[in-house]
């Protein structure tokens, strides 16, 4: 009978199972949580290397691009002496906001969002928002192993 292995999207766990059960849900044997038998779409030799995140594209310059033309735009509306109160606004909502800015295009970046946004004034909402920005998202695969 022909084996596979796949693992628990949760933590990572290998899963040994008969190919005739893919596609059913069983625990994981490392955290018990439900998991669905699944084998790869493609040989193991064909795959492409898994994506981290999306790359930095043109939407981002042009975005950059036109946020400097906003702020130069203003400081010219600015009275005397409020320039630096701008940008230090600016300067801490980049550094408050870091791990929404970190978290996009993850799984979960609506949820980082929003701890960011409703805890993250308390420090350790913060540190945990960017700490859970920064880890990789879990990423459930199935390779054939063996025949047994």
């Amino acid at each position: 009978m022909n084996y596979a292995k796949c693992f628990c999207a949760f933590c990572a766990q290998p899963v040994e199972f008969p190919i005739a059960n893919v596609g059913d849900r069983v625990p994981c044997p490392g955290c018990g949580r439900k998991i669905p038998l699944r084998l790869p779409l493609l040989p193991l030799g064909e795959r492409e290397a898994p994506r981290q995140g999306r790359p930095a594209g043109g939407r981002k310059v042009i975005g950059a691009v036109i946020l400097a033309a906003v702020m130069v735009a203003i400081a010219g509306l600015l009275p005397q002496g409020q320039l630096p109160i701008l940008l230090a606004i600016v300067f801490g909502g980049v550094i408050y906001f870091a791990p929404t800015i970190m978290a996009h295009g993850k799984r979960n970046s609506t949820a980082i969002f929003l701890l960011n946004l409703l805890l993250g004034w308390t420090f350790i909402g913060w540190v945990i928002a960017l700490v859970w920005a920064a880890t990789k998202d879990a990423t459930a695969s199935a390779v054939p192993i063996s025949q047994k």
